[in-house]
């Protein structure tokens, strides 16, 4: 392994400062691995409004910093291979790291000033998976276990959290205290400790009357990382807490909801974003199957019904990882290659890597009628002068749409001229006039009218009569 050090741009002009920094670090030590890079070093970039983005979507600026220093900056030491990190007062301070770097960068493409990325949701993930490329178990620093035993010491009683959403934004996703109140209250006390762990934003939360609260959790990442492990299993309103307990590969189950006013909560949202179909009751394909989304209302039946589901299907606590959910039917296998797509799409513009490559092709692999993928190695391919690879991905193109097949594409696009064009654009690149010649002939067929194709046919006739 190189003993080089990547170094990873957390840029807060278009980065937030929240849980999503968990899926940043995922992405980063994806990044890492793939490159046999040795270590990371977090550099957090101030934004333009007071430090931040400015967006006003959901926090406040004093919120903001609340989350910087209680969760952001912590979580980077849940990360075996973090080195170190630097939170800049200034944002030309971080030309220096830039330099320092020596073009080993995260997010691709990123440079201070001028070419300002942003690489923190689910797509990447999502991407990494097709790839079959895994995720790094966040872990509490030392010591911290040792805390969690000495305040929740072994009784033989399996122990289980709940954590509570009570933001003051959208509100609609906050946990129902009543209804997990009355579910808490029928579990047999002598089998379950129960031990709730408040909204930073209401610590006083006193619903929960009779049971143990874990407060230090709520302001500790480190701690909350390390009771998440603990525990038998740990229970949420969809909150971004659950990623703690996702990425250190814990139990849990979430309530999750489709909320039209809330950005992610929608249909849009879970189809391009989180590759998942609300209605279709999918699961995320590389979550491990004693992490579950319960897409259902967080009423007391419905909890206490997907508890005694989960209880009879984990009635330990697994000692090793879960095998994982995978695809659910054809249609997830689909949303997953549709966004795996789109992502690769947008970091390849700037520029190809082979993880682009890597990519393109698991999605040609799992999706052999989705004919964009397909396309773009194709021109790929030309441009790396490939060009008898290219012809038979153009070739692969244009049998796909002579019957069904799968496309991000305007449905209305004339395939078969762009399609067959490429392909004899390859062939004259090969110096293959007589073969180039052939295609733009059965272009003009279709399209008698198409003064370019006839002008194309001219230039290549000549060259022919020259030869």
């Amino acid at each position: 392994m190189s003993l080089t050090t990547l170094y990873c741009f957390y840029d807060l002009q278009v980065s937030p400062p929240s849980y999503d920094f968990l899926t940043y670090i995922q992405l980063a030590e994806l990044h890492r691995k793939r490159n046999n890079l040795a270590n990371i070093f977090f550099v957090f970039v101030p934004g333009l409004e007071d430090g931040f983005r400015g967006d006003n979507y959901s926090k406040n600026i004093s919120q903001c910093h609340i989350m910087m220093k209680n969760v952001v900056i912590p979580s980077c030491w849940l990360l075996p291979s973090c080195k170190g990190l630097a939170w800049l007062e200034h944002r030309d301070e971080a030309n220096f790291f830039f330099e320092k770097a020596n073009g080993y960068v995260f997010p691709r493409n990123y440079i201070p000033q001028t070419q300002i990325v942003a690489d923190y949701t689910w797509p990447g993930i999502v991407a990494a998976y097709l790839r079959n490329e895994t995720l790094t178990m966040l872990r509490e620093p030392l010591g911290y276990s040792e805390m969690i035993s000495s305040l929740f010491p072994d009784d033989g009683r399996k122990l289980i959290t709940i954590t509570i959403r009570e933001a003051p934004y959208n509100t609609k996703r906050n946990t129902n205290c009543q209804a997990w109140l009355s579910f808490l209250k029928v579990l047999d006390s002598s089998k379950y400790k129960i031990v709730i762990i408040p909204d930073t934003n209401n610590l006083s939360n006193g619903v929960f009357e009779g049971f143990e609260y874990c407060r230090i959790a709520s302001l500790d990442v480190s701690f909350r990382a390390a009771i998440y492990r603990k525990a038998y299993l740990n229970m949420f309103q969809d909150n971004g807490p659950a990623f703690v307990a996702l990425f250190s590969h814990s139990p849990l189950l979430v309530i999750h909801q489709v909320y039209h006013a809330d950005l992610g909560c929608t249909e849009d949202y879970f189809y391009r974003v989180a590759a998942i179909d609300p209605y279709e009751h999918h699961q995320y394909a590389m979550w491990q199957k004693n992490q579950c989304i319960v897409w259902q209302p967080d009423t007391s039946d419905v909890l206490r019904e997907v508890f005694n589901r989960y209880v009879e299907e984990f009635p330990e606590k697994a000692v090793l990882s879960v095998e994982g959910h995978g695809f659910q039917s054809n249609y997830h296998k689909w949303l997953s290659c549709q966004v795996a797509f789109e992502y690769i799409k947008v970091k390849s513009s700037l520029q190809l890597e082979q993880e682009d490559i890597d990519t393109l092709k698991a999605i040609v692999s799992l999706m052999p009628d989705f004919v964009d993928p397909k396309y773009m190695l194709g021109m790929i391919a030309s441009k790396r002068r490939a060009f008898n690879e290219a012809i038979q991905l153009f070739d692969n193109c244009l049998d796909l749409i002579n019957g069904e097949f799968h496309t991000c594409s305007d449905p209305k696009s004339d395939f078969y001229k762009v399609f067959r064009q490429s392909k004899a654009e390859v062939l004259e690149k090969a110096n293959r006039f007589d073969n180039a010649l052939h295609e733009y002939i059965e272009i003009s067929k279709r399209y008698p009218d198409d003064k370019q194709v006839f002008s194309k046919i001219a230039s290549l006739k000549s060259k022919l009569n020259f030869l």
